[in-house]
């Protein structure tokens, strides 16, 4: 008959026996004991406190500080304990904080999936327990950073991903981190969908905090390719990029970015003969059936004209 094999503190752990954890923890001896014990599957009790999703000053900091080693071992997937956290327990920034703080080499370790923990982070930011801005500086500032901004997410490049997804929850310099040190065939080429980042900045005017923010990221964008973005290039309907961000109703100040970039763009008609600010008076004014907010846009284009 197999041999039966108990730990006490996985069980209580498990079953959420906050009595039986603590007092197993707050004995020094049988705590450190019983904080090392693994089970059949070898996982041990801080890896079910986190998926768990335990107090981390109540439970996980007095495992972790009996046995910090725990932290550098991987589960039987391959996975450090830094990136079990960020898919389970992405929101306890301490806890976070003290594994990187064990084991900082893990941010520039790649886990079960071929994932930096910086793209762990930023691929569950669309789900509704999205990492916290702050973990994710906390990641960046012990990661390689021009190794994280060439790992694709889902078939995604970092930064194409970030423009698709998480235009409303990342900050303005996690989006400057990436655009200055993604590779600069990232800021060209299109996207699983057939979107160059270019364009995706401004279909997304709607998800942008400011005028300010779209602007700067634009203007990063351009700066940073080197002057290798072709503002003439057409999409099918003959549009320019001028075109479009009159369609996307953008800002003045992204106007004028993508103006003073190339001027020509202002005269160039689409294949309705259509010059950009025929398009911007329509999606203003049609639209919308109010003439105050078409203003700003009327300004600058009548300003280049």
């Amino acid at each position: 008959m197999e041999k039966q094999y108990k730990h006490p503190l996985i069980d209580a752990i498990r079953s959420r026996n906050e009595t039986e954890i603590v007092n197993i923890l707050d004995d020094a001896v049988v705590g450190r004991e019983r904080s090392k014990e693994k089970d059949k599957h070898q996982r041990c009790p801080l890896f079910y406190g986190i998926i768990m999703k335990y107090n981390y000053r109540k439970v996980l900091r007095k495992i972790i500080n009996y046995h910090p080693n725990i932290v550098k071992e991987k589960d039987r997937w391959g996975d450090y304990k830094l990136f079990t956290a960020l898919r389970h327990n992405c929101n306890d920034f301490e806890l976070i904080s003290k594994l990187v703080e064990v084991f900082p080499t893990a941010c520039n370790e790649l886990d079960s999936q071929h994932l930096y923990a910086f793209s762990v982070a930023i691929m569950i930011k669309k789900k509704p327990q999205a990492a916290s801005t702050n973990v994710i500086k906390l990641i960046l500032e012990h990661s390689n950073v021009e190794n994280v901004c060439k790992c694709f997410i889902l078939n995604w490049s970092p930064i194409a991903y970030a423009l698709k997804y998480l235009i409303p929850s990342l900050s303005i310099e996690i989006f400057l981190i990436l655009v200055n040190n993604s590779p600069i065939e990232f800021l060209m080429e299109s996207d699983i969908e057939n979107v160059p980042p270019i364009r995706r900045v401004l279909s997304q005017t709607c998800k942008w905090k400011s005028d300010c923010e779209q602007a700067l990221v634009l203007q990063t964008l351009i700066e940073k390719s080197n002057g290798l973005i072709r503002f003439d290039e057409e999409d099918n309907y003959g549009r320019t990029m001028v075109h479009c961000a009159a369609l996307y109703k953008v800002g003045v100040k992204v106007m004028n970015v993508l103006i003073d970039a190339n001027p020509k763009m202002l005269i160039q008609r689409d294949h309705e003969g259509r010059l950009p600010l025929h398009l911007a008076l329509r999606a203003y004014i049609l639209l919308y059936k109010s003439t105050h907010m078409n203003a700003p846009i009327r300004k600058c284009m009548y300003t280049y004209h």
